[in-house]
C-alpha cells in the first residue's frame, strides 16, 4: 500500500515538473486541501486562464473588445455601448491596457467602478509578458491650491465650500469657490487664442489681446451651480454615480469679459444662414470636454454669453478657467466651459460624450445600474441645460445643538436660486412641512425680472412668539422656494432619485437638537 501511494506521488510530481511553463501560465495543477484522505490521494484542478499580449491585441474592434488593467484581462464587449463616457473612448483602449486612460480619468478609480469591471473578468496577463501601462501622473502640473474647502477628489481636483462659508459674501471669494474639474488643468499662456466659427460666419481666431482690446468690456453677476449639487442626499437614499456633493457645488461672482453677441455681429456673412443654426458648441482645452446649448435664447436676446477673463475684478485663476472661460448665465455649470478653445455655431448638437452620453442626463429612476441602460434610448433624453428652482439652509448646520435660551434672535440663513434668469419671489421655512413661515429675501432679491442670473440670500429670525412654544427635542427645519413662474421645489426624494444624482431640488432640511 505504501508503495502504491509513493507511486501516485511520483506520477504527480513528474506531471508538475514536466511542463513547468504551463504550470506557471495556467496554474493547472494545485494540491487540494484533501490531498491525503485515508488511503486516497487526489488534487484540485483549479484552472486560471492566462493570455498573451498577442491574444489581447486580437480583440480590438467593436463587438469584440478586451482590455487589460493591473495584469487582469476583461472582455468588455457587452459593456461598450453602456460606457458613460461613450463607446468611442473605450474603443481606444480595445486590445490594450486601460490603465493609461484611467491615470488620466481618475474618476474611474473607485470601488464602484472596480465592481462593474470585475463582472467582465476573463483571466490574467501571461506572467512572462511585459505591458506598458504608462504610469505618468497627468496631474503633476496642476496648480498649488490653498483652500479651506472640503476636498472631494484631488485628481481631478474637486472641492466645495462648507455651508456656513457660502453666505459670508454675496460674491464668492476665489479661495472658497467650488471647483469642478473633469481633467488636468490645461497649462495655457498669454499666446492663447479661441476659435469662433459656424454656419453664416467668418471664422476667426481671437487672441487674448484681441479679446481685451477690440471689444467693449462687459460685467455680469452670475451664479454657477454643478448639476450634481446636493447629490449627497440622493446617495443617502441609494448610491448614485458621481461626486458626493453636499450643498456647496455652487458659487457666485462678478464676471468681466466681452459679449459673444458683439463678436458674432462682426462675423456674420449671411444672417439667414446664421439664424438656421440650432446649437452653440463650447469646446475646452481640457480635451475632450465639450458641450452645447440650444441657440434660441441667444437669438432672441434673452441671454448673452460672456467670453470672460476676470472674476471679481481679478484675473481668472487656473482652476476657474484662466485665461478665458465661457459664462452662460442661467445655465448649468457644465455649460460654463473653462479654458475655452473653440466656439461653434451649428445645426446639430455637440456629439461629445459630455453632451450626448449619460453624464448630464436624468435617467428614469428605475435604472439602478449602468448595465441596465439602453444605449439606443439615451439620445432621446435631453441633456440638462438650466437648473431648476433651488434653496437650502446654510445656517444652522445639520446636527447643531442649541439651548432654549439661545433660540431667541437665532437667524436661519440660506440661499435660493433658479436657472434661466428666473427671480426668486418667495422662500418659506417649516418644522413640520405643514405650517410654513415666509423669510426675508436679502441680497439678490432686486435683480431685473427674468434676468436674475445670481443667487438670492434669505434669512429668518426667530422671535419670542416662536421660541416660547419650543420644548427640548430634535427638530427638522425645512426650506422651500418659489420663482417668478411660480415653480417651487419638490418633496419626493425617492421619486426624483436618478442614477447620475442630478438636479436634486427637493426640500432641503437640517436637524437641530434643542436642550434646556
Amino acid at each position: 500500500m505504501i508503495e502504491y501511494h509513493l507511486e501516485k506521488y511520483k506520477i504527480l510530481f513528474l506531471m508538475i515538473f514536466s511542463n513547468l511553463k504551463n504550470i506557471i501560465r495556467n496554474n493547472k495543477i494545485l494540491l487540494g486541501s484533501g490531498a491525503l484522505l485515508g488511503s486516497g490521494c487526489f488534487y484540485n484542478m483549479n484552472k486560471k486562464k492566462y493570455y498573451t499580449i498577442e491574444e489581447l491585441e486580437e480583440h480590438n474592434k467593436e463587438g469584440d473588445i478586451w482590455v487589460e488593467h493591473k495584469r487582469k484581462i476583461y472582455n468588455v464587449s457587452d459593456f461598450v455601448n453602456n460606457h458613460p463616457g461613450g463607446k468611442d473612448k473605450i474603443l481606444l483602449a480595445g486590445g490594450s491596457s486601460i490603465t493609461p486612460y484611467w491615470n488620466l480619468y481618475k474618476q474611474h478609480n473607485t470601488p464602484e467602478i472596480d465592481k462593474i469591471l470585475n463582472q467582465y473578468f476573463i483571466g490574467y496577463l501571461d506572467p512572462e509578458e511585459t505591458i506598458d501601462e504608462d504610469n505618468y501622473n497627468h496631474y503633476i502640473e496642476d496648480p498649488i491650491r490653498h483652500t479651506n474647502n472640503f476636498i472631494h477628489k484631488k485628481e481631478p481636483y474637486n472641492c466645495e465650500p462648507f455651508p456656513q462659508d457660502l453666505i459670508n459674501d454675496y460674491l464668492t471669494p476665489k479661495n472658497i469657490w467650488f471647483i469642478r474639474n473633469h481633467h488636468p488643468v490645461p497649462k495655457l499662456d498669454k499666446d492663447y487664442s479661441v476659435k469662433i466659427s459656424g454656419n453664416g460666419l467668418t471664422t476667426i481666431n481671437l487672441s487674448l489681446e484681441d479679446i481685451k482690446n477690440k471689444y467693449h468690456k462687459k460685467d455680469i453677476i452670475s451664479t454657477i451651480q454643478c448639476a450634481g449639487n446636493r447629490r449627497k442626499e440622493f446617495n443617502n437614499l441609494e448610491k448614485t454615480l458621481g461626486l458626493n456633493w453636499n450643498i456647496g457645488a455652487i458659487s457666485n461672482a462678478k464676471w468681466s469679459g466681452i459679449s459673444l453677441k458683439e463678436v458674432i455681429n462682426d462675423l456674420k456673412e449671411n444672417d439667414q444662414e446664421f439664424k438656421n443654426n440650432k446649437h452653440i458648441h463650447f469646446i475646452g482645452y481640457d480635451a475632450p470636454f465639450a458641450t452645447s446649448i440650444s441657440i434660441q435664447d441667444f437669438l432672441e436676446d434673452k441671454v448673452d454669453i460672456l467670453i470672460a477673463y476676470e472674476m471679481n475684478d481679478l484675473e481668472l485663476q487656473p482652476d476657474n478657467g484662466y485665461p478665458i472661460r465661457i459664462i452662460a448665465p442661467g445655465y448649468a455649470g457644465s455649460k460654463n466651459v473653462k479654458w475655452i478653445k473653440e466656439i461653434i455655431f451649428s445645426h446639430d448638437e455637440n456629439d461629445s460624450n459630455w453632451q450626448s452620453g449619460i453624464a448630464y442626463k436624468i435617467l428614469p429612476n428605475f435604472i439602478k445600474k449602468v448595465e441596465n441602460i439602453d444605449p439606443k434610448k439615451i439620445k432621446n433624453i435631453s441633456t440638462i441645460e438650466k437648473p431648476p428652482i433651488q434653496s437650502f439652509i446654510c445656517y444652522p448646520l445639520n446636527n447643531s445643538t442649541f439651548k432654549i435660551n439661545e433660540l431667541e434672535n437665532l437667524k436661519i440663513k440660506g440661499i435660493a436660486y433658479s436657472g434661466g434668469g428666473k427671480n426668486i419671489t418667495k422662500v418659506e421655512v417649516s418644522v413640520d412641512k405643514i405650517n410654513w413661515l415666509p423669510v426675508d429675501l436679502k441680497s439678490g432679491a432686486d435683480q431685473n425680472i427674468n434676468q436674475a442670473w445670481a443667487w438670492t440670500f434669505w434669512e429668518y429670525k426667530l422671535d419670542k412668539n416662536i421660541t416660547k412654544n419650543i420644548i427640548p427635542g430634535k427638530y427638522n427645519i425645512y426650506v422651500r422656494a418659489y420663482d417668478v413662474n411660480n415653480e417651487k421645489q419638490t418633496d419626493n426624494l425617492k421619486q426624483t432619485w436618478n442614477l447620475r444624482g442630478l438636479n436634486n431640488n427637493n426640500y432641503h432640511n437640517v436637524e437641530c437638537k434643542i436642550s434646556r
